[in-house]
């Protein structure tokens, strides 16, 4: 389908969520994943143990060990059932729809034999009984492993007890390999083994404790760390469920690492607990100051900061609640937020102004998508306009682009109330609303942005953005002059990306409106002009549109290559969204062509990527595309569900969306073998209503079904001219293959007679058109071009083709009445 700027059993290996790095050493550990690996007919195995004692690490071992069909799901953000669901949903790779806890039942059924592990249960055991006890008799072949403090207390619940490590033998070794981990060269001396042997004993083997410990041997040495140990370091196996017992464990092995640190030190940690997500060296300095560098290695060496990626610190979530907790006690709270939001905000400005400069920046935004949220919950709640405003709008590319749709429109709902009358928020809400379907809602909010008087460079995106919705719902003359209206604006304020998506949507408008010279046209300025600009990310959406005029006039070969260079540009620019139509135009052309197996595997990657981002309209037609791959497969039952889902999905929502996917239900048609009710549906989709354009006439989706499904109906629509790609070949009513590989003339001559046939049926081609194309670039006098016109006129007559070549007033044209079918090879 092409773009104006039911769902699959089983996520696919390419957008399957990956696991976490598996532990290159556990260990002491062999003899617990041996005893869990060993109760294959538990459906339900609790790991329990205190915080730190490595439950985490032998379960990211079972889930490796299980691979390919282990699954990992870390709930350690989780306090509620509604966030326990999403943190399911993350891991799993599905997205939330319904009810949540039905929906992740449907998804876990559908892995089969799974081993799934969830991490970090211990603050929902309040939850098990409504969430995994539901998901065991959902899905009878899966199996959980479950992390948690405490038992769950479930029927199918069987226990294994992870307890401190083995104080003489590994205890030890893992001390000793803690510390060569910074110290390749360290080996304990005689007179160091002892008291290495007491600190652990002293540390009751408890993994964590013994990491922290090892992290200051460069600093202390074994003695010194021995001489500051806490008089009490208590190690519960198992606490209340209040936050604060619930993790005193580790608490005390923080506290004692927390006591080592100098004032310095003490104070970097508190301000990291400000970061969500993670957090850069220049975030760092914002916040912490003068030596944030040397502050954040040490730190990094002690073991309460993590680099998760290059470039990147993080704590764990444990850690950081700790210095949360300091934070307030030093009074550096207020200050240490302000800084966070100060540079992020800043910063995440930028790559929003490069990303709409050039389409990049993308990454770089997805990476302080959980800090960014957090200064904007934090402006929200205390209704602080300004930086909710800002956070909100930074936050706009990243969800608008990944998703989800719907969080994207609650965030923007709550930020706008504060603001109701800020173009900015209006045109943003408006957008979200488009994507999630609620097309008059987003018309409401585009309409009422403008109305606001922004200033120019705000009031050309509202326009265009009008302007695509108004093409959306097919309003085609308000579109355009939205489009026009807009674009002279764009070239006044020098906005070249932006006149480059005006000039492409006029061209997505005319191609709609079958003026495919027009569209080819328009859309070769807006490439040349993104190319210009250095923009991926809009060169690939609009040469995904050229791609589908392509395929329209049957020139498949030229179709692919348009779509794989698309496919390539919009993964490096990381755009989900448009990554997922070009997919699903790729598996319709191997659709067409007859690949069926192809076809499903694109349009079930599309269909995924487009449930994790929407919009709605793109997602239900990526279901019935889908649903037709099946039917056209033979897999009817498999078929009828996608068009359920897609049309529930646009139902009393966007009629446009479910004419044509009740289009698409011609492919059922055609496998039950009731062609009437097919051709009965292509109909429908011809027919013009009170002046009104036919579906077929302003949608390509509908223009590439009828052309599809009148293939496949083959003699059920009567005899009809099959013409291949690019007129290699010909077949008249009745008739054999003609080629025409050596008529070069008569078959550019016979493709200009198709593509006009199919694009304006009864529109004569003058004979001026047709020698331009039989023999591009050549001039010669009239008298000449018409005798050449002529006989290769009179050889494709010869060849089968004398009653279905006429001449009217307005040029030479097919037979109107006679069907015309474009064959790809």
């Amino acid at each position: 389908m092409s773009a104006p700027t039911s769902e699959p059993n089983v996520p696919s290996e390419r957008f399957r969520v990956p696991l976490p790095a598996e532990p290159a050493s556990l260990v002491g550990r062999d003899a617990d994943v041996g005893a869990i690996e060993r109760l294959r007919d538990a459906r339900l195995v609790t790991l329990v143990g205190s915080p730190g004692v490595g439950k985490t690490r032998v379960a990211l071992r079972i889930a490796h060990r299980a691979a390919p069909h282990g699954w990992f799901c870390d709930l350690s953000p989780a306090r509620d059932q509604a966030a326990l669901c999403a943190a399911m949903a993350a891991g799993l790779g599905v997205p939330l729809r319904g009810d949540p806890i039905e929906a992740l039942g449907h998804r876990i059924a559908a892995l089969g034999p799974a081993v799934i592990v969830v991490d970090n249960f211990e603050q929902l055991v309040e939850h098990a009984q409504e969430t995994l006890h539901r998901w065991l008799a959902a899905a009878p072949e899966a199996r959980f492993v479950v992390t948690s403090r405490e038992r769950l207390r479930l029927r199918a619940e069987r226990v294994v007890e992870l307890a401190p490590l083995s104080l003489h033998d590994d205890a030890v070794a893992l001390f000793v390999q803690r510390v060569r981990a910074a110290r390749p060269s360290w080996t304990p001396t005689a007179k160091e083994e002892p008291g290495i042997e007491a600190l652990v004993t002293a540390l009751d083997g408890h993994p964590l404790a013994i990491e922290l410990a090892a992290a200051r041997v460069d600093v202390l040495g074994v003695e010194g760390l021995l001489s500051r140990l806490p008089e009490h370091l208590e190690l519960l196996s198992r606490g209340a469920r209040d936050a604060a017992d619930r993790h005193a464990t580790l608490r005390d092995a923080i506290a004692w690492s927390w006591q080592l640190l100098d004032e310095r030190q003490r104070r970097a940690l508190a301000c990291c607990a400000v970061f969500r997500g993670g957090f850069t060296v220049d975030a760092a300095e914002a916040v912490i100051g003068v030596g944030a560098v040397d502050l954040l290695q040490d730190l990094r060496d002690r073991s309460l900061l993590r680099t998760p990626d290059m470039g990147r610190f993080a704590l764990y979530e444990s850690i950081r609640a700790f210095a949360a907790e300091q934070l307030r006690t030093l009074d550096l709270a207020d200050e240490a937020w302000d800084a966070h939001r100060d540079h992020l905000l800043a910063v995440a400005e930028e790559h929003v102004a490069r990303f709409h400069r050039e389409g990049g920046a993308i990454e770089q935004l997805v990476r302080e998508r959980d800090n960014l949220l957090a200064i904007a919950e934090r402006a929200l709640q205390a209704h602080a306009a300004d930086d909710a405003t800002r956070a909100v709008l930074a936050l706009g590319p990243v969800l608008a682009t990944r998703g989800p749709a719907r969080f994207h429109v609650e965030l923007l709902e709550r930020a706008t109330a504060m603001r109701p009358h800020d173009a900015r928020l209006l045109h943003a809400r408006g957008l979200a609303y488009r994507a999630v379907g609620d097309i008059g809602r987003a018309e409401e909010d585009l309409k009422t942005a403008l109305a606001q008087q922004p200033p120019p460079e705000i009031g050309v995106a509202i326009r265009k953005d009008l302007g695509v919705l108004l093409h959306g719902r097919r309003a085609m003359d308000d579109a355009r002059a939205c489009y026009e209206m807009a674009l002279p604006l764009a070239r006044q304020i020098g906005g070249r990306r932006i006149e480059g998506v005006l000039t492409g949507n006029l061209g997505a408008l005319g191609h709609d409106l079958g003026h495919f010279e027009e569209a080819t046209s328009l859309y070769a300025d807006a490439l040349n002009i993104f190319r210009q600009v250095g923009d991926r990310r809009l060169e690939g959406i609009f040469r995904t549109n050229l791609g589908v005029l392509e395929q329209e006039q049957g020139r498949s070969a030229q179709a692919r290559r348009h779509y794989e260079d698309a496919l390539a540009l919009l993964q490096q620019a990381a755009d989900y969204r448009f990554e997922a139509v070009t997919l699903g135009n790729l598996g319709w052309l191997e659709h067409e062509a007859g690949e069926l197996e192809r076809a499903r595997a694109h349009h079930r990657l599309a269909l995924e990527l487009l449930q994790q981002v929407g919009p709605v309209r793109s997602e239900a037609l990526a279901g019935a595309r889908l649903g037709a791959a099946w039917a056209a497969s033979g897999d009817i039952a498999e078929a009828r569900d996608h068009f359920d889902r897609a049309e529930r999905a646009v139902l009393g929502r966007d009629p446009l969306a479910l004419q044509l996917v009740r289009l698409y239900r011609a492919f059922v048609d055609l496998a039950q073998g009731h062609e009437a009710a097919a051709i009965e549906r292509l109909a429908a989709a011809q027919a013009s209503r009170d002046g009104t354009p036919s579906l077929v006439e302003i949608s390509d989706d509908a223009r590439l079904v009828l052309r599809v499904v009148t293939q496949r109906l083959g003699s059920g629509v009567g005899p009809r001219l099959e013409v291949g790609s690019e007129a290699q070949w010909f077949r008249a009513p009745g008739g054999e293959r003609q080629p025409l590989d050596k008529y070069n003339a008569a078959r550019r001559i016979l493709d200009e007679l198709t593509r006009a046939r199919l694009s304006r049926p009864g529109d004569g081609v003058s004979g001026e058109q047709l020698f331009a194309a039989g023999w591009p670039g050549v001039q010669i006098k009239p008298r000449s071009a018409n005798n050449r016109l002529y006989v290769a006129l009179a050889k494709l007559r010869k060849m089968g083709l004398k009653l279905l070549i006429l001449r009217s007033a307005s040029g030479y044209l097919l037979d109107p009445d006679t069907p015309v079918v474009r064959v790809g090879d």
